[in-house]
């Protein structure tokens, strides 16, 4: 069996999508880890708000709503590339911080994974966010390559 970059797991939709849509809808199927309590319920909240406000403004069908929801993990990818600048413009200038942006907006893991709606993907944007504040205030700035 081939693995596509484009394929879909199930991860994807039964731990994020479907309970959001069970919370935005009232009806859809759960994951035993949702009946259990095992899972956190914070991705699948905000992804519940998305739901409803893209159902608001006229966007019903399903594939277009999941659509919605990949643009929004595509535009908190935008964190890391804004990391990026910022670690690369502290380390060596504008010129350093631009090519980091590029090379970050271009890199394949995050050009294949921004748009997946695991709360593994989204955190790295999150925690590039981190480092990017922490290596500001940092004294002495060490180079990080």
């Amino acid at each position: 069996m081939e693995y596509s970059a484009a394929s879909v797991h199930p991860d994807e939709i039964f731990q994020t999508i479907e309970p959001a849509h069970k919370l935005a809808f009232g009806y859809g199927m759960m994951a035993w880890e949702w009946t259990e309590g095992i899972r956190s319920w914070f991705l699948p909240f905000i992804y519940m708000v998305i739901l409803k406000i893209s159902n608001l403004s006229g966007i019903n069908d399903s594939i277009y709503l999941a659509g919605v929801i990949y643009l929004f993990n595509i535009f908190l990818s935008l964190i890391t590339v804004y990391s990026m600048f910022i670690i690369g413009k502290e380390a060596g200038g504008i010129k350093v911080g631009v090519i980091s942006a590029l090379s970050g907006a271009t890199c394949p893991l995050i050009t294949v994974y921004a748009h997946r709606p695991l709360s593994e993907s989204l955190s790295l944007n999150f925690i590039m966010l981190s480092m990017a504040l922490i290596y500001r205030k940092m004294p002495g700035r060490l180079l990080l390559w």
